[in-house]
């Protein structure tokens, strides 16, 4: 959610993590997608425009499937920390990069960091970022998922809410550099280009 209560945006992340478009034939795979897609359009009143793959799952067919129906940036790509162009679709479809460092589960259960950790790790990936976003754009991505074992539990809180100030004080410093991802898929691949 933005500030004030308005809908931040919405992402495809299929129907849930244990379908994947990769245990799927080709009619199951665009169905899939169609009725994630839908889903979300139903309940928020909002297309998503964006996609995160279920297990960052995808098969020779998804960007097809996604670019048809109308999606125009995909995040399961984990190479790059700058948006780049596939040739595919019209407009092109855009890779907006995603990182398993800075995301929760990972960093918890197979990383093994402690809270300090992980909030250090976070700093550590805004400050290079920003340093290097001055002259090329660069994208963080920050997973925090809503799982019971991941940051919703209490002992793990103190780094959501030192997250969350970060992200204030990150767009008190990025000011109209800091974007969501639809506007990042934009503006960055255009001025990367």
């Amino acid at each position: 959610m933005r500030p004030g209560g308005s809908a931040g945006e919405l992402i495809g992340h299929n129907q849930t993590n244990a379908l994947r478009l990769t245990e799927m034939d080709a009619a199951e795979e665009r169905d899939a997608v169609r009725t994630t897609i839908d889903r979300i359009e139903a309940a928020s009143g909002k297309r998503p425009v964006g996609w995160l793959g279920g297990g960052l799952a995808e098969t020779w067919n998804a960007l097809d499937y996604l670019a048809e129906a109308g999606i125009r940036y995909v995040c399961d790509w984990l190479n790059d920390d700058q948006p780049y162009l596939f040739e595919i679709g019209n407009p092109s479809l855009v890779s907006l990069p995603y990182s398993m460092q800075t995301n929760d589960v990972p960093a918890y259960f197979e990383m093994k960091v402690s809270v300090p950790e992980f909030e250090s790790m976070l700093r550590r990936q805004f400050d290079t970022l920003y340093r290097e976003g001055e002259t090329v754009p660069r994208v963080m991505a920050i997973a925090v998922c809503h799982w019971p074992a991941a940051s919703d539990r209490c002992a793990r809180c103190g780094a959501r809410t030192h997250l969350l100030a970060s992200r204030s004080m990150a767009r008190h410093r990025l000011g109209n550099r800091a974007a969501f991802p639809g506007a990042a898929a934009e503006s960055g691949v255009n001025s990367a280009l």
